[in-house]
């Protein structure tokens, strides 16, 4: 199963898992912290794969997945690269 996690930084430096996306049939789901994963899925995230202001969804899949990591990138909130479960 493909995975990708969510970080949060903690005010001692340290890291915290707060959500994780899974690829299940085609669709993300996520768990962890709710208002990480509700915003998420509900909002959508950038496609930076082109032009356009294109918003993808769980229901985009592993594209969905895969645009995680450039939609997290500050010093406060990272996604990890796809991980295999």
């Amino acid at each position: 199963m493909q995975k990708v996690d969510l970080y949060k930084l903690n005010d001692d430096g340290s890291s915290t898992v707060v959500a994780t996306f899974k690829l299940e049939g085609g669709v993300v789901i996520g768990e962890g912290e709710d208002k990480y994963v509700n915003i998420t899925l509900e909002n959508g995230i950038n496609d930076y794969t082109n032009d356009s202001e294109e918003k993808l969804f769980a229901k985009d899949g592993l594209k969905f997945l895969e645009q995680l990591q450039n939609n997290f990138k500050s010093g406060y909130m990272q996604a990890t690269e796809i991980l295999s479960e």
